[in-house]
């Protein structure tokens, strides 16, 4: 059962009940660190969760150990002493165990963790590590981007000016092109590299722009390495598709992007039923049409001719019409015109439609939910915003409140709030008690209030227990 949180790094000192010159004393009371941006509250290793024993308790707040009876089995408890800036505030953790053997390896323990996370909280951060965050910050500032950017622009202008002239091989307009191919390319591996090294390791693996930007490189780093590879000068060209890069940075277009991205899977079940349905009637055509091998010589070739039926390319009079004057008959002529016209209204109406259909549901359902989102997190960053610059001191635990549903779900959250804040699960809550609570709950703006700010708030005690300065729920 976990019955207290103390950050290791807070713990003053770890003293034995009745033994105070037997405690773990340390000499670092004003070494809480709280001032290094909080990152041991972040920290699994520079933070505890105490597991009590079998027997174990726990005192009330402010308990002083040496209060208690000297009785034998007194021996057996320790308590915890945090610093008074820190995450409980000072407030004294008591536990009891077993035995004194137990006690002795809980203290020395709970010590030995405390100093190691102490040690831990002051060494600096790591040479690479801090070279990683200063490059990943340079690779994601504004200026880098638009640089970076505008080389992608500049690279797409010179493939398509090279598409445009095709310049004859040797001559001096197919040279510039080469040096700019070869520029280009090296300024996508060091762009790469940049990027790699500062995101190193599953930072970098997981995006998928970065897996794209590597093929991308990758291969046209082959394309210039490998002269003798087929198709060279295609392969040299898959630099252009870092132009879908920028999408990325466009709103509207990420949105339809993965829009198209989510909708594929869906769109190649339905093509996957149309293309079945297809191969059906090949297989058919194949045995009935064997006058026509031109077109219906072979399945390769009927199943082609029937997506040019099902496109609607002429197959009425190319493909049909032939086909129903060399027969015998009227019945014959009948089958065929039979045939082709179901498949057309199958294939060519139906799933065709089909398909049509299963993409803009997907395609507007990923639309609608992509903007959604958007709106929600600029939302949200709005009212983080506005929650960051209130200057009362509780008007940000207020704002946490106000996005209930219902006067049930307010209640709910207000209770759940004064719980939380209720240290001591007494019912009531002092101005000690409730600056304590306050540090426990998740605010943008840490929360204190003074004597004036309790005094105010409760209207000079009209909302506390008579005689008291107190507050319940009900109050």
């Amino acid at each position: 059962k976990i019955i207290d949180h103390i950050p290791l790094h807070e713990i003053v000192r770890v003293v034995a009940q009745g033994k105070d010159d037997r405690s773990l004393k340390k000499s670092r009371s004003k070494t809480c660190m709280l001032g290094k941006d909080d990152r041991s509250l972040n920290k699994s290793k520079s933070k505890t969760t105490l597991i009590s024993p079998a027997n174990s308790s726990r005192a009330s707040s402010g308990l002083d150990p040496s209060a208690l009876d000297q009785s034998e089995e007194d021996k057996f408890i320790f308590a915890i002493h945090p610093c008074e800036e820190g995450y409980n505030s000072g407030r004294v953790c008591v536990l009891k165990t077993t035995s004194v053997q137990e006690r002795d390896e809980w203290m020395e323990a709970i010590d030995d963790a405390s100093k190691e996370a102490i040690i831990r909280m002051n060494v600096p951060e790591h040479t690479l590590s801090r070279y990683r965050t200063i490059t990943r910050e340079f690779y994601h500032s504004d200026p880098m981007q638009y640089a970076i950017g505008l080389v992608i622009l500049l690279s797409y202008a010179t493939a398509l000016a090279g598409a445009q002239i095709l310049p004859a091989p040797g001559s001096d307009e197919e040279n510039i092109f080469q040096t700019l191919e070869l520029v280009f390319t090296i300024i996508f591996a060091v762009e790469l590299c940049i990027n790699a090294f500062g995101s190193w390791m599953w930072l970098f693996l997981k995006d998928g722009w970065n897996q794209f930007d590597s093929v991308v490189v990758i291969i046209s780093i082959i394309g210039l390495v490998v002269e003798s590879l087929p198709a060279i000068n295609v392969l040299r060209l898959m630099r252009v598709f870092k132009m879908v890069r920028l999408f990325r940075k466009l709103k509207n277009l990420r949105i339809l992007i993965n829009a198209l991205s989510s909708s594929i899977i869906p769109v190649c079940w339905s093509f996957t039923i149309l293309l079945l349905v297809s191969s059906v009637y090949a297989i058919i055509a194949t045995q009935l049409f064997t006058i026509d091998p031109y077109n219906f010589g072979n399945f390769c070739r009927s199943f082609y001719t029937l997506i040019q039926v099902a496109t609607g390319d002429s197959w009425s009079s190319v493909v049909t019409r032939g086909l129903m004057t060399v027969q015998e008959d009227e019945v014959q002529a009948g089958l065929v015109a039979f045939f082709f016209v179901s498949y057309v209204l199958v294939v060519g109406v139906v799933l065709m439609n089909i398909v049509v259909a299963v993409l803009l549901d997907e395609f507007i359902t990923t639309v609608a939910r992509e903007r959604s989102e958007a709106d929600s997190k600029d939302l949200e960053n709005e009212q983080k915003d506005s929650v960051a610059n209130i200057q009362g001191p509780i008007d940000a635990l207020l704002e946490s409140l106000l996005n209930f549903c219902t006067n049930e779900d307010l209640e709910s959250r207000m209770r759940d709030l004064f719980e939380l804040i209720d240290l001591d699960e007494s019912g009531v809550v002092d101005l000690q008690e409730l600056n304590i609570g306050l540090k426990k709950v998740p605010l943008i703006q840490q929360a204190r209030l003074s004597v004036e700010d309790f005094d105010n708030i409760t209207e000079r005690g009209r909302f506390c227990t008579r005689g008291t300065a107190e507050m319940t729920l009900d109050g």
